[in-house]
């Protein structure tokens, strides 16, 4: 098998695109909260392996965003705490 040759931040770029969309996807199957967050601490902890402190702020800081956008998106239409103008989910 091949494998191209990447610059270590696009492999950053790639791991964190990976991490975010699984824990995410975690929350937003079945709300498992429980699963969501053992697979944050194990990515986090690759991340703090292979990059160093920084790549779990910037992964915690993204998450916090994703997950946030993502149970906005699941509120009702007419629940209040739902910004006007989310698209529904």
């Amino acid at each position: 098998m091949h494998v191209a040759r990447t610059s270590g931040l696009t492999v950053y770029e790639h791991a964190l695109s990976a991490a975010m969309h699984d824990v995410v996807a975690a929350f937003r199957d079945n709300d498992d909260a429980e699963r969501a967050g053992r697979m944050a601490r194990e990515v986090m902890f690759w991340l703090t392996t292979a990059y160093g402190r920084d790549a779990v702020q910037d992964l915690a800081e993204l998450l916090a965003r994703r997950i946030a956008e993502a149970q906005v998106t699941l509120l009702p239409a007419d629940d209040p705490a739902r910004p006007e103008g989310t698209p529904r989910g």
